[in-house]
C-alpha cells in the first residue's frame, strides 16, 4: 500500500538539504531543481482523510458484549470489532478532523 505524502512538505525538505562532502556541497541547486520538478509533476492520488472508529467520539465499546458501537446522533449501529472502519460522520476524539 502506498504512503500518502505531503508534496509541499516533501519539496521544502529537498529544497533545504545540504549534502557535503571534504566541505564541499555535492548537492547542487540544479539537481534540487530537477527533483523538485519530478515532485511536482509526480501524479497525486484523489484521497479523502477519515476518521477511524477506535479514534472517534461517537465511538463506545461494550465490554460485556465486546463490541464497539456508533453512538453517532443517525442512530446506533455496531462497527468493526477491530476499530478500524469508518465513515464519514467521524470526529476525532480530541475535535479535530484531519482533514480541517
Amino acid at each position: 500500500m502506498d504512503d500518502l505524502i505531503s508534496r509541499e512538505t516533501l519539496a521544502e525538505e529537498i529544497a533545504s538539504m545540504k549534502i557535503t562532502m571534504a566541505g564541499r556541497n555535492i548537492f547542487p541547486q540544479g539537481v534540487k531543481d530537477c527533483i523538485l520538478e519530478h515532485i511536482h509533476d509526480a501524479p497525486a492520488v484523489d484521497a479523502v482523510l477519515v476518521v477511524r472508529c477506535h479514534e472517534c467520539k461517537h465511538q463506545i465499546y461494550d465490554q460485556k458484549h465486546r463490541k464497539r458501537w456508533c453512538n453517532h446522533e443517525s442512530g446506533c449501529r455496531e462497527v468493526r470489532a477491530d476499530g478500524q472502519g469508518y465513515c464519514d460522520l467521524g470526529a476525532r476524539i480530541d475535535g479535530v478532523r484531519e482533514d480541517g
